[in-house]
């Protein structure tokens, strides 16, 4: 218990939790493009975007951004090239990285992952977050931890939306090559998640 506890601390210290004030992008709508929705993406949806690139689910992100949504960008790419390839200005991103340091979060340090995007949530009423790494993640930690995290994840979003606390409004998309996955292991997340699938 004792080894636990100090193993906790190390983490706590090494990778502090991420605390992410919620802040608007002003992005031009006219400027979005069009896709098919395929998907209601009404609060507490869970949405998992099957698709070759994560393309298609940035541009679900955006449109929400442009709508006035806060958004969180939780990322494997440099969050530079996130900004300067979606032209995000405001919205935070996190780095999925295992170097320490400002904005980045280690893979495999799930607790720290959940509460930053549980805490995001918390602190705006209508909020987007996008998962892109999920693969990434899967590769660092066992399945049944990741599964674990997103089970809460979902929980406090749907508790969120629900009428007794009130309302809010809060997506979660994450992007997913179906083909890292063994048809076990997507089976598991898509019975969790709502499901959208490209065409390419």
């Amino acid at each position: 218990m004792l080894v636990s506890l100090a193993v906790l601390m190390v983490n706590v210290i090494r990778f502090p939790s991420q605390t992410i004030e919620p802040v608007r992008d002003e992005l031009d709508l006219g400027m979005m493009i069009e896709y098919p929705t395929g998907a209601t993406m009404e609060g507490g949806c869970c949405l998992l975007v099957e698709s070759k690139g994560s393309d298609r689910a940035y541009h679900m992100f955006i449109d929400r951004v442009a709508m006035g949504y806060n958004g969180l960008v939780i990322s494997r790419t440099h969050p530079e090239r996130v900004r300067e390839e979606y032209g995000l200005a405001n919205a935070p991103v996190i780095w999925l990285a295992s170097l320490p340091g400002p904005d980045r979060v280690d893979p495999t340090n799930l607790s720290i992952l959940q509460n930053t995007i549980v805490d995001f949530i918390r602190k705006g009423e209508r909020s987007v977050i996008i998962l892109d790494g999920l693969e990434y993640i899967i590769s660092n930690n066992p399945l049944e931890k990741v599964l674990r995290m997103f089970y809460l994840v979902k929980d406090e979003m749907m508790f969120r939306n629900s009428k007794l606390d009130g309302g809010s409004d809060a997506v979660l998309i994450i992007p997913l090559d179906i083909e890292v996955l063994s048809p076990r292991e997507l089976a598991l997340f898509e019975r969790e998640f709502d499901i959208y699938r490209t065409r390419d």
